[in-house]
């Protein structure tokens, strides 16, 4: 035989409270699928709440259709006489038609149930001009009202009231009894509260520990106590305080935002805490780990589990090429090492070094070199990896990176990087110099660093930059000595020529050419031997006097003390410097 219980345990607002499972089979809903949908023409209801889009089938009421008018359509009896109405319209589910009685004389009227149902309440609604204040209830399992239980007596006054029986009643039918007149009825019901739903409105569903037993369809209660998660006599109260499972005697674990864990499983609806994991999030981050749910790897820590497992900061800093509170950004363009505080050296094309130990991957930028690009170009050297070497730049000075000379070209050279040679024809610092009066020859004038002639120079300019012109007495190619021109002249500097012939005795196009005497020349002889005896003997009279002079410098004061005594023994010199002794003249 079976039984129909109502109950209750959780709104039918509070979805989470169902423990349902998504996308229950159509015509079921709720924790395990183990309710059955009540929606009109059978349409299909929520799978977590029950509440169906299309209404109530008729029959079932309340927010999920669990509470059923167990008279609706049942069989029913009442007095008949004259003028008495059809007494099933008092469970037709409507109100515009009323079911009557045997008029002027004490009525009854009684539905017989499907099943014998434990009867909490029942609705009476008469016509508007009854008064069924003294309306008697009875419930019972025959039709014999003298075998059937009080359930309830009427007591307000009016056409309609609810009624909760004032005993537990069981049976399958039930009876209205009015003593004083006919009973009319326009409705009448009996809630019953679908197994494991409770409440005046059986929205509410049980929360027994043994899921099997069926709660006070009124208040709820269990006997076997409430099932895990739940508190209070009608076991309808969530555990609250951060507590689960069984008589509520879990702690939650640390949950996401602070929430509190689920009550029934203790498990977080959230996920965990930043640094906590596990089902009930209770296990803090393992190593390397940190985050809701230590979903997060520790970035590039130094040391081993130095990372706060909440918010993922490197406790002892970061490992060499990493910065940022969490050491997960690498190292900034042009930075390195520990914190990022070593500067990069000059990385080609201002590529990244390595973050960690700084070495430039790509090579270095021209004017660099080394492992780390930090050393300039030496001095004459510039390029990449310092590999060419500056041309020809004053001091040997060059841009690093380009090879241009800073301090302008050296000596015969010019242009950007100084690798023209001079035009030729020039020379020197920035070719300023022009060339001497080279000859002409193979390849360029002169040398253009030092002017020096490569051919030698035109006639008539000394060597070695031919600029000066020979001096006098010199002529031609390397200056050659003149020949012998006339007496107070001297030849062509360009050609040698004596512009005014030869000396004596010299001949030829320079005048170098000379013959030796012959008898022929004999009065040229003499008169060049009387020229040279005439010579030597002015030399020497030109010695013997300065001799003399130095002599009588040497010997003056001796000279005046015997003055008087050397007056009478010396004899007189005439103006030269010759003895006098009156006719002939005698050299001294």
């Amino acid at each position: 035989m079976n039984y129909f219980y109502s109950g209750l345990i959780i709104q039918i607002s509070t979805v989470s409270l169902f423990h349902s499972v998504q996308g229950c089979p159509s015509g079921t809903f709720g924790r395990e699928c183990m309710f059955t949908c009540h929606c009109t023409d059978g349409a299909d209801c929520d799978d977590t709440s029950g509440y169906c889009d299309t209404g109530c089938a008729h029959g079932w009421y309340g927010n999920s259709c669990q509470q059923k008018n167990a008279a609706y359509g049942r069989p029913t009896s009442q007095k008949n006489g004259s003028f008495s109405q059809n007494a099933s319209f008092a469970v037709d589910d409507a109100t515009t038609t009323c079911s009557s009685s045997q008029p002027t004389v004490p009525g009854w009227w009684m539905v017989t149930l499907n099943d014998v149902t434990y009867i909490k309440t029942v609705v009476i609604k008469g016509e508007s001009t009854t008064d069924i204040k003294g309306w008697r209830v009875y419930a019972g399992m025959d039709e014999n009202r003298m075998s059937m239980t009080l359930c309830a007596t009427v007591r307000v006054s009016g056409d309609g009231a609810t009624i909760a029986c004032d005993d537990d009643t069981v049976g399958n039918h039930v009876m209205v009894v009015n003593r004083q007149g006919p009973v009319v009825l326009c409705d009448f019901h009996v809630k019953v509260c679908s197994p494991q739903w409770f409440g005046p409105g059986c929205d509410h569903v049980c929360n027994c520990a043994d899921q099997e037993e069926v709660c006070d369809s009124l208040s709820g209660a269990c006997k076997t106590g409430c099932s895990a998660g739940w508190t209070g006599t009608d076991c309808y109260t969530p555990c609250t305080g951060n507590r689960y499972g069984e008589e509520c005697k879990y702690g939650c674990g640390f949950c996401a935002d602070d929430k509190p864990c689920n009550h029934v499983t203790g498990t977080c609806q959230n996920g965990c805490k930043s640094g906590w994991t596990g089902m009930f999030c209770t296990q803090q981050c393992p190593v390397d780990t940190h985050g809701p749910n230590c979903e997060n790897i520790c970035g590039h820590c130094y040391g081993v589990d130095a990372c706060d497992v909440i918010n993922g900061s490197c406790l002892h800093g970061c490992e060499p090429g990493f910065t940022g509170r969490t050491c997960t950004e690498e190292c900034p363009t042009g930075w390195y090492g520990t914190n990022c505080s070593q500067k990069c050296g000059q990385c080609v094309e201002g590529s990244r070094c390595d973050p960690k130990i700084g070495v430039c991957s790509n090579g270095c930028h021209p004017g660099w070199q080394g492992v780390f690009c930090s050393q300039e170009c030496p001095i004459g050297s510039y390029g990449n990896n310092c590999r060419e070497r500056c041309t020809h730049c004053h001091g040997d000075k060059c841009d690093t990176e380009t090879g241009r000379c800073l301090s302008g070209c050296a000596s015969g050279y010019i242009g950007h990087n100084c690798s023209q040679v001079c035009p030729d024809g020039t020379f020197g610092i920035n070719c300023t110099k022009q060339c001497g009066r080279c000859a002409e020859g193979e390849g360029r004038s002169c040398d253009a660093i030092s002017g020096m002639c490569q051919n030698g120079c035109l006639p008539g300019y000394k060597e070695e930059d031919c600029l000066e012109m020979c001096g006098d007495g010199y002529y031609g190619t390397g200056c050659q000595k003149c020949g012998v021109c006339s007496p107070g002249t001297t030849c062509d500097p360009f050609t040698g020529k004596c512009p005014n012939g030869c000396a004596l005795n010299y001949f030829g196009d320079i005048c170098n050419q000379t013959e030796p005497f012959t008898d022929e020349n004999g009065p040229q002889l003499a008169i060049f031997l009387g020229f040279m005896i005439t010579t030597v003997m002015l030399i020497m009279i030109s010695v013997t006097t300065c001799l003399v002079m130095i002599w009588r410098h040497e010997h003056l004061p001796e000279m005046s003390r015997k003055s008087s005594s050397v007056e009478k023994e010396l004899p007189l010199l005439d103006r030269n410097g010759f003895v006098s002794d009156g006719e002939e003249t005698v050299i001294i």
